[in-house]
């Protein structure tokens, strides 16, 4: 029995996303399905267009098998921790055999010489050097790899300017460091790009019956209305009736499935960054007056740090104070992830452990499960490694029996609590980042205690 994985956000589920598992059942002849997402915050720092439960029912509705949730800490990651987080939950359940992932590409023969290239003992102290003399990240890694292939400089620059290219790299490094046995297979994307706020057409000569938009356009189609609005008020109490005329306009840029669970749960979506713009400043303002300096929080620098502080008298919102605080050196998507980390607490020194044991380890902390199809639930027992979260509730419980079976009783406690202990770390930055999210919503989306997995 064959089971391929797949690493999503979903933010939203769009046609692209079902023609990508479409295509995947078509090109592979898999019999599984598996999807790891990203929970209520996303990989690019911020809040996710509509919550993790729904977007787990949208995926199982439209032909995923199961859907677990990548831990908050590698989901708000940078590229490389975050394919490292979203691969070793892949590996860890035991059963998944290839992993599918869309890339502009199309191709894995030069993504894979430059995955290699990465793993160049000399990486990061080079990186390091080019970073000191003041380059953003992805400019001193595109310097590394063109260095590399000066023959395919023009090739691979346009290459790195492609996101799903980047973490397609990322997931082939992840899979060596992992020494993991999942093949990497890849599907070209085929709407406007990742970045293009443009519905897509259908032209007649596309290979889907359906329009192909990028989530970023999906989200887009909703944001005219709040042109000259900075009330969180006013973005949450958008009328259901404007939402659904709305709706209605990308109704075709939506599987089916998709567009009724929307249309079934007004209340639910469009979130944006802007709903955290209080909660923000509250927390920035409460730590520097604590004397508090920002570098323990994962992403920031001591440099980051204090520019975040001498601009503070200019925060208006989340995404302006991303761009003012925006470098030559510090990217948007680098600033607005570091002020994710701040704003749900997480300790740079707990990410770097955290990811340090993967490579150690080889495996993730546990499998949190949001959806399924019940005709699959057998394969649920393949998952022997790592411990499987269905109840909230019942998490400590789970890690505590896990650890028991793990160690035995020549094992010191001392291993026994720090491994339990770990487990409950992680769980608990999830389970904060959700609780936020829910509570930028209105409280209308489950809490955490009461979300059951959506079965189909």
């Amino acid at each position: 029995m064959k089971t391929v994985g797949i690493v999503a956000e979903y933010n939203p589920f769009h046609n692209g996303h079902k023609y990508q598992i479409e295509q995947i059942r078509k090109q592979t002849n898999t019999d599984n399905i598996v999807i790891v997402m990203s929970g209520n915050f996303v990989q690019r720092g911020g809040l996710a267009w509509t919550d993790k439960y729904l977007r787990a029912q949208m995926a199982i509705k439209c032909g995923a098998d199961f859907v677990f949730e990548i831990p908050s800490v590698f989901a708000c990651a940078s590229a490389p921790n975050f394919a490292l987080g979203s691969v070793a939950l892949l590996d860890s359940l035991g059963f998944v055999d290839e992993i599918c992932f869309g890339s502009e590409e199309g191709s894995l023969e030069l993504i894979n010489k430059i995955a290699l290239t990465l793993n160049d003992e000399n990486y990061f102290d080079v990186i390091d050097k080019y970073l000191k003399s003041g380059l953003s990240f992805p400019a001193a890694r595109e310097k590394f790899i063109t260095a590399m292939f000066p023959n395919e400089k023009e090739t691979i620059t346009k290459l790195l300017k492609q996101p799903n290219n980047i973490l397609a790299i990322e997931y082939i490094k992840a899979l060596n460091s992992l020494k993991s046995r999942i093949k990497p297979i890849t599907i070209k994307r085929m709407d406007a790009g990742y970045h293009s706020t443009s519905l897509g057409t259908n032209d007649g000569n596309s290979i889907s019956l359906s329009p192909l938009s990028s989530a970023s356009a999906i989200r887009s189609a909703f944001l005219p209305a709040f042109d000259n609005e900075t009330n969180n008020d006013n973005y949450l109490t958008m009328s259901h009736q404007t939402k659904q005329q709305k709706l209605e306009n990308i109704y075709s840029h939506l599987p089916e499935a998709v567009y009724e669970t929307l249309s079934d749960n007004p209340d639910r979506f469009p979130a944006n960054n802007m709903l955290l713009n209080d909660m923000m400043y509250y927390k920035l303002l409460s730590l520097k007056s604590c004397g508090c300096t920002l570098d323990i929080f994962s992403d920031v620098s001591s440099d980051l740090s204090e520019r975040i502080y001498n601009k503070l008298s200019e925060f208006k919102d989340f995404e302006s104070f991303a761009d003012i605080l925006k470098t030559k050196q510090y990217t948007h998507t680098r600033i607005t992830r570091a002020l994710t980390h701040i704003l749900l607490d997480m300790k740079d020194s707990d990410v770097k452990n955290f990811a340090s044991s993967l490579c150690t380890e080889k495996k993730i902390m546990y499998a949190r499960l949001l959806g399924m199809n019940k005709k699959k639930s057998q394969l649920l027992r393949n998952i022997t490694d790592i411990p499987v979260i269905t109840k909230v509730a019942n998490a400590s419980r789970t890690f505590e029996k896990f650890s028991d079976l793990l160690f035995d009783d020549n094992v010191p406690l001392k291993n026994h609590n720090t491994f339990t202990d770990n487990l409950n770390k992680v769980f608990k930055y999830d389970i904060f980042a959700s609780e936020l999210y829910r509570h930028c919503m209105n409280n209308k989306i489950p809490d955490e205690y009461r979300a059951g997995i959506y079965m189909q």
